[in-house]
């Protein structure tokens, strides 16, 4: 039973879909949005019709991701009606793959001017990841125990 709890909260598809339904619905419309790509390479938007306006196939987007694992995070590139903002996201244990932050009608020196405001902003998400995973991690430990402690889920009586 324990290896199943392990198999389950080691997945990053699985901690990439948390961190999909935690923040992405929290970004306001018509204002810049986010993109995130998990380990996996799948990918999730806070709009996500604008997703598929923008980066159709998805292999452009693919790409600057490697840039970045390439050394270039945060990666800053223009796009078609603005600019993209990416950087790794990590936690203590994992890599959690990636973000981007979306600026509709940005230039490459208006998205330079506000570096330092995207910057807090991946740090906060860094931050979630940790938070995320630390909870994982505790609901992990509670399972492992109910599953030795319980007389159905370890099959030995009480």
């Amino acid at each position: 039973m324990e290896s199943i709890y392990e198999t389950l909260f080691s997945s990053g598809r699985l901690f990439s879909e948390q961190l999909a339904r935690l923040i992405l619905p929290e970004v306001p419309e018509a204002c810049p949005w986010l993109i995130l790509v998990g380990p996996d390479k799948t990918l999730w938007a806070s709009d996500e019709e604008r997703l598929r306006e923008q980066f159709p196939e998805g292999d452009e987007l693919l790409s600057f991701c490697g840039r970045i694992d390439d050394g270039q995070d945060p990666v800053l590139v223009s796009i078609d009606g603005g600019c993209l903002l990416g950087t790794e996201l990590y936690t203590e244990r994992m890599n959690a793959g990636y973000l981007f932050l979306v600026l509709p009608g940005y230039t490459l020196q208006t998205a330079r001017v506000n570096m330092d405001l995207a910057e807090l902003l991946f740090s906060q998400m860094r931050l979630i990841c940790s938070l995320v995973e630390k909870n994982n991690q505790l609901h992990h430990l509670q399972l492992n125990h109910m599953s030795r402690t319980s007389s159905v889920l370890s099959k030995h009586p009480s």
